[in-house]
């Protein structure tokens, strides 16, 4: 019986699949829990609103679906906030109002530049790049708290094969930061299954920084499938809460209401 924190829909613009075609392939799965989590972009690299979607809009969908599937799947309303620092009195003031359980505090782009492109990398070294990425990330968090946990921690390794390459002792330091700022404001990241899926070969974060965010006391992990359809929801999940366990965690983490529930790790196994 598993949940998955990372889940798009048709809300999204890189999806087509509508919110209750995902629904009933969630129940057909066995599963007990399912968050969606479209994507708010504020300021897109590509210059459109695609990345942007209604909140009253969203909720009432949400809303009929919760009704019509009570009795057999839990359904959490969330939201992939694009963190950027101009965007972030804009981005906070759409999640407060937005009456969300749940929402990801993702990078798709540093310094107005976005990674899937290749820009950003190509403006600096690879090293170079991901300083300035955990740098400016540490920026934001320090002043935004609208957010429940931290997205894909290690996104750029999706775009910048070089960055696998280079040691984590290189950085690690801005890592630790970046968690340091997290466990005290009592926040949390995610694990994100869909490095698993492909060439990557890892989840984002990877083993060894997720072990940095333990040793410092970090606490609060979410699942995400990063699903854009159905044939990918909790993908690699048993996989991941085995390493967990693995490494000391007893519980991963659900939402209600912003707030973080415990869920033993053995229940999901």
């Amino acid at each position: 019986m598993l949940f998955d924190y990372h889940v798009h829909t048709a809300f999204s613009g890189d999806c087509s699949v509508p919110m209750e075609e995902i629904v009933v392939a969630a129940i057909r799965q066995g599963m007990q829990e399912i968050c969606f989590t479209d994507h708010l972009d504020f300021d897109s690299t590509d210059g459109t609103d695609q990345f942007q979607f209604s909140a009253s809009d969203y909720q009432v969908e949400v809303a009929r679906l919760k009704d019509r599937y009570e009795n057999k799947i839990s359904i959490k309303a969330g939201v992939e906030v694009g963190l950027q620092p101009h965007v972030l009195e804009a981005s906070s003031k759409f999640v407060r109002q937005g009456a969300f359980d749940f929402a990801l505090g993702s990078m798709h782009g540093c310094e107005r530049m976005d990674f899937y492109l290749g820009d950003f990398f190509s403006a600096y070294g690879t090293l170079e790049a991901i300083e300035h990425y955990y740098e400016e990330m540490f920026q934001m968090i320090a002043t935004y708290k609208d957010y429940s946990v931290i997205g894909h921690l290690d996104i750029y390794k999706r775009y910048n094969p070089d960055s696998k390459r280079i040691s984590l002792q290189s950085y690690d330091h801005l890592i630790e930061k970046v968690f340091k700022q997290v466990i005290a404001d009592d926040k949390g990241i995610e694990i994100n299954t869909s490095g698993l899926r492909g060439d990557l070969g890892e989840a984002l974060p990877n083993w060894n920084i997720i072990e940095i965010y333990k040793e410092l006391g970090g606490k609060v992990i979410t699942l995400g499938s990063d699903s854009h359809g159905t044939g990918t929801l909790c993908a690699n999940f048993e996989e991941v809460l085995r390493g967990l366990a693995q490494r000391g965690y007893k519980n991963v983490y659900r939402f209600d209401k912003m707030q973080p529930v415990e869920t033993s790790i053995n229940s999901l196994l």
